[in-house]
Parts: structure tokens; sequence; C-alpha cells
């Protein structure tokens, strides 16, 4: 292999790569970082509804807590919560999300609905809010 097809190669990898400053979509839960952030079609997994809302048809109720620190500094410390219920036979989710310390943190809240349309369909709606506050400045929703 010629040095010109092994870096359009490494060119081709890195250009389908998304690089965002703040409210990156990470994985929370454990099946879904096991496969690799591949988790939007694990029916029944609660941290599933977070990337795929049609998933919260087939969530039972239930209640997920996490919580990561990573690579040991607290500043990169993430707590997240779900739950995920039924309403009057309304599938309802809900997840909230923290990242960060006092000088820098990314805040998310996410509700969640799905509806069965048929034996193999369903789909789901969700409205989200994040907010970012840096110490010194003020927040941004």
């Amino acid at each position: 292999m010629n040095k010109g097809t092994f870096f359009l190669m490494v060119w081709a990898v890195l250009a389908g790569q998304t690089a965002q400053a703040a409210f990156e979509l990470t994985e929370q839960g454990p099946r879904a970082t096991g496969m690799g952030g591949a988790g939007t079609a694990l029916a029944g997994d609660g941290w599933a509804v977070c990337r795929n809302p049609a998933l919260a048809v087939d969530l039972l109720p239930t209640a997920a807590v996490a919580w990561s620190q990573q690579f040991g500094l607290p500043e990169l410390t993430r707590e997240s919560f779900m739950a995920g219920l039924e309403l009057r036979t309304q599938p309802l989710a809900i997840a909230a999300s923290t990242l960060g310390s006092e000088v820098y943190r990314e805040n998310e809240v996410a509700l969640i609905v799905a509806r069965k349309l048929g034996e193999r369909v369903t789909a789901g709606v969700e409205a989200r809010a994040d907010n970012l506050a840096i110490e010194g400045y003020s927040s941004a929703t």
C-alpha cells in the first residue's frame, strides 16, 4: 500500500466523525456503551430511549441511575437519571444528565412520549432542553 492510499483511508475514517464543542451525544447505560454506541434499537433498555424515543413503547415501568468519572477527573463527572412509566396507557420517559463541575457544566433534560402505530411500528417524540454554564459567563440554553 502506498502513502497516498494510506492517507486517503485515514482521511475517510476521520471525515465521518462529528466534532461538537458541547452536548455531544454520549451513550448512557452499559449495554449501548459495551456495543460501541450501537444502542438505538435495544428494545427494553431504559437508556436506549435517550437516542430512540420510539423505544419507550416497550419500556416497562423502570428507573435507572448512572454515575461516571472519566479519566478519574472530578471535572468530568457525569450523573444521569432516567425513568419510564405509563400514564393512562401512554408510555412516557424522562431523562436528565449533568456533566462537569462548578466551572463548566452541561445539563440535559428530556421528556419522551411514544405511541404504537401498528404491530411492529412505533413512533416517538422527544422534547429536550440543554443548558451550558461556564463560570464568569452567562449560561446558555
